[in-house]
């Protein structure tokens, strides 16, 4: 793999250029009206951060449909500009357009006059004459730009928190935006505190002071990210804001629902003050609450941010809360010295945070005995599904309630409904340790003739800007089965049976344990109580995958396989996969996440993990649309949905907005959409909307 993060090459057929994002493997295509050659360029010559620039010349640029575009002036006096599908146009003069809704992030500078035609399929920059135009790309992928060493004194780790909000580009509004955050520095324990110049906490006027032990800081590490804020240990958990004291407990609320409060109302507020600065858009949220904020927007947007955070602690609770987007991730963590490595990733996260003292062992239900359907699980000496043995899985389980999109789990044991991640694999992630290829390479391992229907009709390689190579086997022996798993492989699919002793063969079982080295990179191992080995294949080395907690029911299994197959062949991380076949009539509580729960094998179409989910009311449809974290589509980037005639943008997190179609809309919008749509219990692909 090349050093370089973002490469801008041609097109095969030199009638464009292609922008790939070598770490996360994200490609965007700029057609051209003639065959270009591109030249590089110094890249510091955009407004904005890029990693790569190269100028071609053309007469007509053609973006792919979908995109936003933001157009500014490098002259004095003029307005942004924004255009989507209905097009636009520029006078003479120096400009610079953002493409929104991509990955990687892609800047044009052009001089005007220019025209963008109304155009319901693509985007169309037509200059009237061949002109010079400029591309700039950056990848969305943050890595951390330092380590911070503490021991587990409380004193050390609240300096090491203190760190966090160097990662923040802008202590403006602007900051609520995902690619305007940054990663926070990464944490080691040490015999002493080390904090490197580079990772120095910014001067944001905003102290947060908790009492000297880990569960409280573990609790504020999210908040003072958020706020670039100092910590520092107190008698009383509170915020220091503008000469104001906000307490972080009351009467009414935890300390730790306070502290949910607080970060998402500046959130939120954030994002309504920031339409005053340089992304002047249509928010729905700013739309319903601007009249009811105690303050005058324009003027909050240059407030220091500490003024900020105080005048948003103002406002009542009650007013925007309907308004706050589902927030991304819950994260339930025992306050072990062992565990202060995950805080930078949970503060990215922007996380809310449940701190677990203490584990309440409970143990996930069999299926009831009456149920005879076919299980992926080898039954005990004796025949009877009863007698199934329970697997160590389940000995220290407990259930994870919560509004958020994904629960995580960081401490000894299993959470039903959460997912598992490992230190070292989400570090590899967030420091680009994970090189991509051009062509993705899938096994998949079947060995039950009967759990066949799991692997037919070419369930991967579905992709038109993907390659991929797919390989499928079946009854393996040990020797292949292990051949397979130490091969340099970026997904694998296992079909079958798992017990304890490991992956079922024809001649015996083969365990994940005794693997030294897997070069498997992700899995989804859909087969009895698989989160064993695949525990040890993340051990091994492999960065994540989807396992099952419990037995699962053939039928139901197949239905889920097949499905989840769909969404990782189109790029969805494993936490999205997984949290949005949710919405379907699938098992997915008996399946769960280890390793890197935001590890995708390649990437999504425009980048986000986006479905509708589509409900029938009498005579009418009703279609959600729902988007779930990724990269530089996290908490805080916008959609907007000019397709139904809408101009307002929404927060996208969760459920981001919803419709009322008649029969003879519906067909006509699904026909329209490039995203997965559930419907009717399972999810349906623009290739095959069923006829409604």
């Amino acid at each position: 793999m090349s050093d370089e993060l973002v490469s801008i090459t041609t097109l095969d057929e030199h009638r464009g250029v292609l922008v790939h994002d070598r770490v996360d493997d994200a490609r965007f295509e700029i057609r051209t009206d003639r065959s270009v050659e591109p030249r590089p360029v110094p890249p510091d010559e955009f407004r904005f951060p890029v990693d790569e620039a190269v100028s071609i010349e053309a007469e007509e640029l053609v973006a792919p449909q979908g995109v936003v575009v933001y157009a500014r002036s490098l002259d004095e006096g003029s307005e942004t500009q924004v255009w989507r599908e209905d097009g636009g146009q520029l006078e003479a003069g120096r400009h610079e357009l953002q493409v929104m809704s991509v990955t990687p992030k892609v800047y044009l500078r052009v001089s005007g006059p220019m025209t963008v035609p109304e155009d319901d399929n693509r985007m169309r920059f037509q200059f009237g004459e061949r002109r010079e135009v400029e591309i700039g790309a950056r990848t969305c992928h943050e890595q951390p730009a330092g380590t911070v060493q503490t021991t587990d004194d409380p004193h050390d780790v609240a300096r090491a928190v203190s760190t966090f909000g160097s990662a923040l580009k802008t202590l403006s509004p602007e900051r609520s935006f995902p690619t305007l955050r940054g990663h926070p520095p990464l944490v080691e324990v040490g015999a002493e505190l080390s904090v490197p110049d580079v990772v120095s906490p910014p001067d944001s006027g905003v102290v947060v002071e908790v009492p000297p032990d880990l569960a409280s800081l573990y609790r504020v590490a999210p908040l003072a990210f958020y706020f670039g804020a100092t910590v520092e240990c107190g008698t009383e958990p509170r915020v220091v804001a503008d000469g104001e004291s906000l307490p972080l407990s009351t009467d009414r609320l935890s300390v730790e629902e306070r502290i949910d409060r607080l970060l998402q109302q500046s959130f939120l507020l954030d994002c309504i003050v920031r339409t005053e600065g340089l992304y002047q858009m249509e928010l729905e949220a700013r739309t319903a609450l601007e009249e009811s904020l105690p303050f005058d927007l324009e003027s909050m947007y240059d407030a220091p941010l500490s003024q900020r955070v105080a005048a948003y602690d103002d406002v009542p609770y009650h007013l925007v809360e309907p308004h706050v987007p589902q927030w991304p991730v819950r994260s339930t963590i025992t306050p072990n010295p062992e565990h202060l490595g995950y805080l930078p990733f949970i503060a990215y996260w922007l996380s809310s945070v449940h701190v677990a003292e203490h584990l309440e062992p409970s143990s996930l239900p069999s299926p009831p005995p009456e149920l005879t359907d076919f299980v992926r699980e080898v039954p005990v000496r004796g025949g009877s599904e009863e007698m199934a043995t329970e697997s160590s899985t389940n000995s220290d389980v407990e259930s994870a309630t919560s509004e958020a999109l994904a629960q995580m789990w960081i401490g000894e044991g299993v959470q039903a409904g959460a997912m598992k991640p490992r230190l070292e694999r989400v570090r590899e992630i967030a420091t680009g340790d994970t090189a991509t290829n051009d062509v993705i390479s899938v096994a998949v391992v079947c060995t039950d003739r009967e759990m066949l229907d799991e692997t037919r009709d070419g369930i991967y390689g579905l992709r038109d800007v993907v390659d991929f190579d797919v390989s499928t086997h079946y009854c393996t022996s040990i020797a292949e089965l292990r051949e397979l798993l130490e091969r340099d492989i970026d997904f694998f699919h296992y079909v079958g049976h798992i017990d304890d002793d490991g992956f079922q063969c024809p001649d015996g079982h083969l365990d994940a344990a005794s693997l030294e080295y897997t070069g498997v990179e992700a899995f989804l191992l859909n087969a009895c109580r698989s989160y064993d080995q695949g525990r040890a294949l993340v051990d091994a080395g492999a960065k994540g995958g989807i396992v099952t907690l419990q037995k699962v029911f053939n039928h139901r299994a197949t239905s889920f396989g097949r499905q989840a197959a769909r969404f990782l062949n189109q790029g969805y991380s494993l936490e999205a996969t997984l949290s949005l076949l949710d919405h379907v009539s699938l098992p997915t509580d008996k399946y769960t996440v280890v390793g890197a729960p935001r590890y995708s094998v390649c990437q999504t179409k425009g980048g986000a993990n986006v479905a509708g989910v589509l409900d029938r009311t009498g005579e009418q449809y009703e279609l959600a649309h729902v988007q779930h974290p990724a990269n530089a589509f996290d908490i805080g980037s916008v959609v907007n949905f000019s397709e139904m005639g809408a101009s307002e943008h929404h927060i996208a997190s969760g459920e981001v907005t919803s419709w009322t179609l008649s029969p003879d809309e519906v067909t006509p919008f699904l026909e329209s959409m490039s995203d997965p749509v559930a419907f009717d219990g399972e999810f349906h692909w623009p290739d095959d909307f069923p006829d409604l």
